[in-house]
């Protein structure tokens, strides 16, 4: 018995060091890089992000989801720029080319939204339109209820609100996305890219997906702290003070309804509680990716929309 449960550990352990080891033997990573960085910025506290800033007019600021990075927004950005909008992308802190956080860092909407506050003092930006998706819905919302006067509206794309039901985890949940196994399977290569897809697949609403998507999304996650970010902004999930309700902005609401991720009746109580000066766009057939997805729609509505 004992010789039998000796060589079980052995090959698991085998199991568990060989692929690895193997990969990075013969260097067949096939990791993509990132587009390459913009500006970067320090703010008050020392973090350092991210950001690219383009065309001219009024500002119109993109907050990325989780995970996430400027990146992510493309072929969007380019879009709103030639329709005579400054468009300002940037990697929240912990993604992309921005700073890591540290290990006392606060992973909440409201420690993001006071970095994006920074963000828009440091470029001079007032009077701006700030686009939350998913996540970032919840940071830009809690962006426009504490300074207001320096935001002028508000866009809620596909975006986290007090109706979204986030589900507890189960123990095989919390196995496959433990920071062990996650950092296992990013030095395996063919599992990297078979669990990226999967992931991709669903909030794609298993629609075709660009070819750049998931070489893109891990190279994201390669980089320091992204995982870590990820997998703390997750665990910290809530819909606290995220109610729009109190906000005095006009308000526009865009959500797909086929959209895996956030269902259709999240931005319908999103648009009821931001009345009385809301809008609400539903995309017929989109999925939680519409920047990817519906750039050319997106684009006219925030257009018209920031008039």
């Amino acid at each position: 018995m004992r010789k039998a449960i000796g060589t079980l550990i052995v090959l698991i352990c085998a199991g568990i060091i060989l692929p690895p080891a193997y990969f990075a033997l013969v260097g067949g990573s096939g990791r993509a890089e990132l587009p390459p960085p913009g500006q970067m910025i320090q703010l008050p506290g020392g973090a350092r992000l991210n950001v690219l800033d383009s065309g001219q007019g009024p500002a119109i600021v993109l907050v990325h989801g989780l995970p996430g990075c400027a990146y992510d927004w493309t072929p969007l950005p380019e879009r709103i720029a030639a329709g005579g909008r400054r468009v300002i992308v940037y990697d929240r802190v912990g993604y992309g080319y921005s700073s890591p956080r540290g290990p006392e860092s606060d992973y909440t909407y409201d420690h993001n939204a006071t970095e994006l506050l920074e963000l828009l003092e440091i470029l001079d930006v007032s009077d701006a339109t700030l686009v939350g998706w998913s996540y970032g819905g919840g940071v830009v919302l809690r962006a426009g209820l504490r300074e207001p006067k320096r935001i002028s509206r508000l866009v809620l794309l596909a975006s986290v609100g007090p109706a979204i039901e986030i589900p507890e985890p189960g123990v095989a949940e919390r196995v496959l996305f433990s920071r062990p196994v996650l950092a296992w399977v990013s030095m395996v290569p063919p599992l990297s890219r078979a669990v990226a897809h999967s992931a991709s697949a669903e909030a794609f609403s298993n629609q075709p997906m660009p070819g750049w998507w998931v070489p893109q999304l891990r190279a994201n996650l390669a980089r320091p702290g992204t995982t870590e970010a990820m997998l703390e902004e997750g665990e910290k999930l809530s819909v606290d003070d995220i109610d729009p309700g109190p906000l005095d902005l006009p308000v526009l609401v865009i959500n797909g309804d086929d959209d895996w991720s956030v269902p259709m009746e999240v931005a319908e109580d999103l648009y009821q509680r931001a009345q009385p000066d809301a809008e609400l766009l539903r995309v017929a057939g989109g999925s939680h990716m519409l920047p990817i997805t519906h750039p050319d729609l997106l684009a006219q509505h925030l257009l018209e929309f920031t008039k």
